[in-house]
């Protein structure tokens, strides 16, 4: 892991950070007595480039030092910035994969065997993205690895001189999407699931930021229009909605057949088939304004909302129906979805599930672990949550990762 010395007086509340390689990072930074340690977590994660939620404190012996605690608590110590992995996956797969701060990888659950990529898989790894059996890193020089079966994007070579100067990619359930640094799109995989983008290929220009279905992907430009192409099925139709797509957007999401675009001032425009959550019209005054951010699972989309409430609509069978949980959910900041479930985190670190219990809606085995919880991602049929602590909680269809115990040794690295 990534990783600085942080000195501090207690005396003089005076603050030094310096790199594992001895770099001056901080040099005497005046605190405040009253000060937390996220005064020092701020400096610390500038200093190495990443958000403060990637940065933890430990001390020398391994505690933990909570964001909230006070520096005049602890005392004068020596302790040890660390730059926190990340969690990646979505319910097109059936593995998790977890980036640890210098960029290695560990996998658990149903992941393509990896063995003919794993030197380039040892650092710098940035992102991974899965479709339903292959995967894509994302690395730290804009290039990207590519391992699983051929068809479904694990091989890459046709595309292989296209692929530099990516920043971001995208997964349907049998294609990939890279955007470059210029908002170009590189595609490839199943032609008919997103794999051939010529269609489209003099719109995807100045590209922000990419949705997918299961067969379809949903760009957005930086003039806010939203480009379809794929399966016309899975939502790559957009004609009922085009006027409405052609300007403001902020980003897509899409269920397996439909998609929902978020716009900027807060509204949540929908198209593609109705009982996946294409139609919205019966949530329609709740998502006309002030949604924040959008949730998916194969047929059920969740928003949440300004003032930390929830709205969701599609099949009630996979998510669509939230009432059961109705009364936990407020002050959510986020929510991550599998094939039939979802999972919100609330600002205090707990978590809420709903939906298909066998896919993840049941989390009541993990109920007591799931504190200080700051992101959740989900399979196809599992969700793990990374927590304050660096630490990871699954739960769900153990074969789709739900069990993290076969490397829960590598987790702790």
């Amino acid at each position: 892991m990534m990783q600085s010395a942080i000195e501090c007086v207690h005396q003089s509340l005076s603050v030094s950070v310096f790199s594992v390689g001895g770099r001056v990072l901080v040099k005497d930074a005046q605190l405040n007595s009253e000060d937390t340690w996220e005064v020092v977590i701020s400096m610390a994660s500038a200093a190495l480039g990443v958000p403060d939620s990637c940065c933890m404190l430990l001390t020398q012996l391994g505690n933990f030092l909570p964001a909230s605690a006070t520096a005049d608590d602890c005392g004068s110590l020596t302790a040890v910035a660390v730059q926190k992995g990340r969690v990646f996956s979505s319910h097109h797969c059936r593995g998790f994969s977890y980036v640890r701060g210098i960029g290695s990888t560990v996998f658990w659950g149903n992941v393509p065997e990896s063995s003919s990529v794993q030197a380039q898989l040892k650092s710098g790894v940035q992102l991974v993205a899965g479709t339903s059996t292959s995967y894509a890193a994302l690395k730290s020089d804009g290039s990207v690895v590519t391992w699983g079966n051929a068809h479904t994007g694990g091989d890459s070579s046709s595309v292989k001189e296209e692929l530099t100067s990516v920043r971001h990619v995208v997964a349907t359930h049998g294609a990939f999407a890279a955007i470059r640094q210029d908002g170009s799109v590189v595609t490839w995989g199943n032609s008919w699931s997103g794999g051939d983008s010529s269609s489209v290929k003099d719109e995807l220009k100045t590209v922000q930021c990419v949705g997918s279905s299961r067969s379809a992907f949903a760009a957005v430009t930086d003039a806010g229009v939203v480009v379809t192409w794929g399966m016309s099925c899975s939502g790559a139709d957009c004609s009922a909605v085009r006027e409405k797509l052609a300007s403001n957007v902020r980003l897509v999401v899409g269920t397996s057949t439909s998609f929902a675009a978020l716009k900027h001032d807060g509204s949540v425009i929908t198209w593609g088939t109705p009982c996946t959550g294409g139609d919205s019209s019966s949530v329609k005054e709740k998502i006309s304004s002030g949604v924040l951010s959008l949730a998916s699972t194969s047929s059920a989309f969740a928003a949440v909302k300004d003032d930390g409430s929830i709205v969701t609509w599609g099949d009630c069978d996979a998510g669509g129906d939230c009432s059961s949980a109705r009364q936990e959910l407020y002050g959510v900041k986020s929510v991550a979805g599998t094939s039939s479930a979802f999972a919100a985190v609330k600002e205090c670190g707990t978590v809420v599930t709903w939906g298909a219990s066998a896919s993840g809606g049941d989390s009541t085995l993990v109920k007591h672990d799931l504190c200080g919880v700051q992101h959740v991602t989900g399979t196809s049929g599992a969700f793990a949550a990374l927590k304050d602590d660096g630490s990871i909680v699954t739960w769900g269809n153990a074969r789709e990762g739900g069990d993290c115990g076969s490397v829960r040794e590598a987790l702790l690295r």
